[in-house]
């Protein structure tokens, strides 16, 4: 949604814009949100391994695609058929590629050079906070298993002074 007031789309401008967040999700990816699609392309699950996407992930560069119904994958898109161009960022920090970031519009000019490194800087910032997000849910799910293992240790303990001293005493 911030996107369109980052490039400095017009109301007219905007109603042509589409755009989506592709995830990774069990190696293939899949819409995890977007605006201007049609619920058929939110289960689209795409394996990026021919055409636009799997250059982008493979060069880690974004990619202006003209004419994407020519496109092995996004020819799959239904929202896309009705667009002139599509500009491609990828998610990647590091070794970790965590999916792209795709802009679409029925104006073939509408990616200007100017816009197209406002939507880069859209994408940096997509990739910080899905890679907090990340680091967040593994802090989260260390922080389960070493409670877990604390009432474990303490269970036992508790076991094995009922069985042991006490049982003596007793």
């Amino acid at each position: 949604d911030g996107s369109e007031t980052v490039i400095g789309a017009s109301p007219t401008e905007a109603k042509g814009l589409l755009s989506a967040f592709l995830l990774f999700t069990e190696g293939e990816l899949r819409m995890a949100a977007s605006r201007g699609f049609p619920p058929r392309d939110q289960n689209l699950l795409l394996p990026a391994d021919k055409g636009a996407l799997e250059q982008v992930l493979t060069s880690g560069n974004p990619i202006l695609v003209n004419e994407p119904a020519g496109d092995a994958e996004l020819s799959q898109f239904i929202g896309l058929m009705e667009t002139k161009a599509v500009y491609i960022l990828p998610l990647i920090r590091g070794l970790n590629a965590f999916g792209v970031l795709l802009f679409a519009h029925s104006d073939a000019a509408f990616f200007t050079p100017d816009r197209c490194d406002l939507l880069e800087m859209v994408g940096n910032q997509a990739v910080i906070a899905i890679q907090n997000a990340r680091l967040f849910q593994d802090l989260s799910l260390e922080k389960e298993r070493i409670v877990q293992t604390q009432e474990d240790a303490q269970k036992k303990l508790a076991r094995d002074l009922h069985d042991g001293p006490t049982q003596s005493v007793s």
